[in-house]
């Protein structure tokens, strides 16, 4: 054993009275952790300094080397891009871009690899627009955090706000929960959960915080609309303080306006007139023509009303003006109201104090201290194993989304407590804890299968 963590793997070896299978080859050791870190193969000159380096730090040297490299962040930033459903496109049928979305992924290669501690991390994600800030660059730094909040797949064809809203919240309420505690709340969203003990009410706790949210993806609703029509630009965090107008702005937006207006006037009159087929001077259909020239009005008027035009912009979220408690909804239907829930937490979590929600606030705050509390028995754990499943392929707990009644049991319960003590007695260091399993002897091993195991353990 090189480590602790090899203690544990070899107490469960030898209690089935099997030998560890040999080292890795040096080359095949340095492929696997260049990969691992990096996404990238290890080039010729690094394999040429590997292999020359017979000193006893050669791994120490290739690990700190990866763990410094920009590509770290890039690699382990896409493993949380993919948990928060990142993409350009935000609708669900229309072809609706998330143009400012680019922020939020460089906020998080920077994380990665500037170490930021993993529950600060996860508190800017979730409440950053509510944490002080020393500087401006670290307001925006925190505005953007809360790109967490804003991602994933919108439906903009919903005709009706309520169930777009509730969509929204149940989408947000499956990211937080899954990606922190690897819980599947939203499964409490239509009745008490099946499996888990998650009531209907709590999860509606939850959903009062977000509720209490503007989501701002820059988005809003609108059945049979396209492009530009799903496109608002009040649901936008501004990340620069002065966005005054001079007066010739202002007299070039009503203008635009105003022929905006008028485009709109003119398609509506041909479309519901006679001749709305009727071909126009280039050959086209003159209600095609009207629309055409609607949509260029349209264009010319969000460009100089866009804040993205004039100031620097982010996708995420903010406390709403009216924050407040919301109802349970039967059957999961947004317009089938219950009685009111007081916002709060899931009592299944047991050890961190259940903090209260200050009138006025969303609560997103308290939230986030509550899942980053290090007596949260799940936060710390669900983490370690995700970074344990990326490095071996298979976590410690197989499921690592669900840590619930219907997740697999860990295979390892002592060593994922381990890793979950180590991960915050490190101050919550992502790349300490990846640095201690890359260097383990656990992570060392060849890839061979022998009969005995294969005979005693085929998974």
């Amino acid at each position: 054993p090189l480590d602790p963590i090899d203690h544990f793997v070899l107490a469960s070896l030898e209690q089935h009275a099997l030998r560890p299978v040999s080292d890795a080859d040096r080359y095949t050791w340095l492929r696997r952790v260049t990969l691992d870190l990096t996404g990238l193969i290890p080039s010729p000159a690094e394999i040429e300094a590997f292999t020359n380096d017979q000193t006893p730090a050669a791994f120490e040297t290739v690990v700190d080397r990866l763990l410094a490299s920009r590509a770290y962040g890039e690699r382990w930033a896409r493993h949380w891009l993919d948990m928060t459903g990142y993409a350009d496109q935000m609708g669900t049928s229309n072809e609706v871009f998330a143009e400012h979305a680019w922020r939020y992924r460089d906020y998080l290669i920077d994380s990665f690899n500037n170490d930021k501690p993993f529950d600060e991390f996860l508190i800017e994600q979730i409440a950053g627009d509510l944490l002080p800030h020393a500087s401006p660059e670290q307001r925006k730094e925190h505005l953007i955090a809360t790109g967490f909040l804003a991602l994933g797949v919108k439906d903009v064809n919903q005709r009706f706000k309520v169930r777009f809203v509730m969509d929204n919240i149940d989408e947000q309420i499956d990211t937080v929960t899954k990606s922190v505690l690897g819980l599947s709340v939203s499964c409490a969203r239509c009745h008490d959960h099946k499996f888990d003990p998650i009531p209907a009410s709590e999860y509606y706790a939850l959903a009062g915080i977000f509720n209490s949210t503007d989501l701002c993806a820059g988005l809003r609703n609108k059945m049979g609309g396209g492009g530009l029509d799903y496109y608002d630009t009040s649901l936008l965090l501004l990340l620069s303080e002065n966005t005054e107008q001079t007066e010739e702005q202002k007299t070039k937006i009503a203008q635009a306006k105003q022929k905006a207006e008028d485009a709109k006037a003119e398609f509506e009159r041909i479309r519901d007139s006679a001749d709305a087929e009727k071909p126009g001077p280039n050959g086209r259909p003159m209600r095609q023509i009207a629309r055409q020239k609607w949509n260029r009005a349209q264009a010319e008027y969000v460009a100089l009303t866009d804040p993205a035009a004039t100031a620097e912009t982010a996708l995420g979220a903010r406390d709403s003006k009216t924050p407040g408690d919301t109802e349970v909804r039967y059957r999961g239907e947004a317009e089938q109201l219950g009685p009111k829930v007081p916002r709060g937490f899931l009592s299944v979590v047991q050890g961190p104090q259940h903090p209260s929600i200050p009138d006025g606030t969303s609560g997103r705050l308290q939230l986030a201290q509550w899942l980053t509390d290090p007596t949260n028995p799940l936060t710390s754990r669900v983490m370690a194993n995700r970074v344990w499943y990326h490095l071996f392929g298979t976590g410690i707990v197989s499921t690592t989304d669900n840590f619930g009644v219907t997740g697999e049991k860990p295979s390892h319960p002592e060593l994922l407590d381990h890793l979950a003590g180590r991960l915050i007695h490190n101050g919550w260091s992502v790349k300490s804890l990846i640095r201690s399993i890359v260097l383990s002897r656990s992570y060392r091993l060849g890839g061979e299968t022998k009969a005995d195991h294969l005979l005693k353990d085929p998974q």
